[in-house]
């Protein structure tokens, strides 16, 4: 048997850390994304939910604190596999890492994205929708990071509407996932730098260590901020804003579009679709 080097060991370890959007249980660097606490709590707080009629959707008025109608279950509307997606290829979660693995942030990883995956879990990004449609807009979801076809096209119609009714306001919420991604990242980066700054320096050795972390950061640094030398290719805002449009031209369309959005090219996709929403009254 061959020997594994313990770098390539430790490299493996941090891609299977990675967020992971495959699985039910979503994460963004190994913290959960899903509290379904605060999600539920979120749901009550709306004013609104969605809930079907003869298979068509319809808003419905709710008192605050109420729970959601029969048949509806408490929705993220920005999905949270968007904001995985987002830390993932922003380079934010690889960036943790080096810094984790250097030893130059606290063990405790919860602490960075507490709020952020507060945030996702909060109102107004949780309203309550009718199940049927909230799982086909999660299947709608994975479909588009994946660039696969969308398949089922008879809940896009409820899908879109809901998306409409709710758009200024999660628009707001994935831009403030947006500040939030870059604040735990600017956030991670002060408290690698202050620890390298306790380190001593008054032998050679010291100052050899010292350089060696500096360099760790310098680089975890270097390669966040190479991803954001693009014109917002990985924002959560864009890439919602990107899901709203794969919605909309799909529930337009007389036969099933594919609209292949590979997961290699999704930067590019983001960039050429500036055009703004269609506003609907």
């Amino acid at each position: 048997m061959k020997h594994i080097s313990k770098p390539f060991i430790l490299l493996a370890l941090i891609l299977c850390s990675l967020v992971d959007i495959s699985r039910s249980e979503l994460t963004i660097c190994s913290v959960p994304l899903r509290y379904e606490n605060h999600a539920t709590s979120g749901c009550n707080r709306a004013t609104k939910a969605f809930t079907t009629k003869r298979g068509h959707l319809q808003k419905i008025t709710k008192v605050i604190g109420d729970e959601g109608p029969p048949g509806t279950e408490c929705d993220n509307t920005l999905e949270l596999q968007l904001l995985a997606e987002a830390a993932n290829t922003s380079g934010a979660c690889k960036s943790f890492w080096m810094l984790r693995s250097g030893d130059l942030i606290d063990t405790d990883v919860h602490s960075y994205w507490e709020q952020v995956v507060y945030a996702a879990n909060a109102f107004p990004n949780t309203y309550y929708l009718d199940k049927a449609t909230n799982r086909a807009k999660g299947k709608a979801v994975t479909n588009f990071l994946s660039g696969e076809e969308l398949g089922d096209k008879t809940l896009l119609h409820n899908i879109q509407m809901y998306l409409s009714d709710v758009h200024k306001e999660v628009k707001s919420v994935s831009e403030t996932l947006d500040i939030g991604l870059q604040a735990a990242l600017n956030n991670m980066q002060l408290a690698a730098q202050a620890k390298i700054n306790m380190m001593p320096s008054k032998t050679e050795r010291d100052q050899s260590n010292r350089d060696a972390k500096q360099r760790i950061l310098n680089d975890a640094k270097a390669l966040f901020g190479f991803y954001a030398l693009f014109p917002n290719p990985t924002t959560i805002s864009q890439l919602f804003q990107g899901f709203e449009e794969y919605i909309e031209e799909h529930t337009n369309s007389k036969e099933i579009i594919h609209v292949n959005i590979p997961t290699k090219s999704r930067s590019t996709y983001v960039h050429n679709h500036q055009h703004p929403l269609v506003q609907h009254h």
